[in-house]
């Protein structure tokens, strides 16, 4: 399929239901445009949370700073909090960002 496809193809699973679908659409845009191989750009935006890596969060031991924004349009404020408690000690820093005007 093409980027685009893929881009909708993706976006149940790498936004929040809410997310405008104008936002959505412009993040296809963005995606479109990158010039990245596909394999690089299916993998930047694979989801941090693929069960694959989150059962391995428990392994990390060094200092951890996970910093997550609310309002974000394309990742739930839950993930960075599902990331802080699955590493051991982590530290969590929820940042407000202010509302954009389109």
């Amino acid at each position: 399929m093409s980027r685009e496809e893929a881009m909708w193809t993706m976006a149940p699973y790498t936004f929040d239901a809410s997310t405008p679908r104008e936002v959505i659409a412009g993040s296809s845009r963005s995606g479109c445009r990158a010039t990245v191989s596909n394999d690089g750009f299916a993998a930047a935006r694979g989801h941090p949370l693929w069960p694959g890596s989150l059962s391995r969060l428990g392994a990390v031991s060094g200092p951890t700073l996970v910093i997550h924004a609310r309002p974000i349009s394309s990742v739930p404020p839950e993930n960075g909090r599902i990331l802080a408690r699955a590493i051991p000690h982590a530290t969590l820093d929820m940042l407000r960002v202010p509302a954009t005007s389109s």
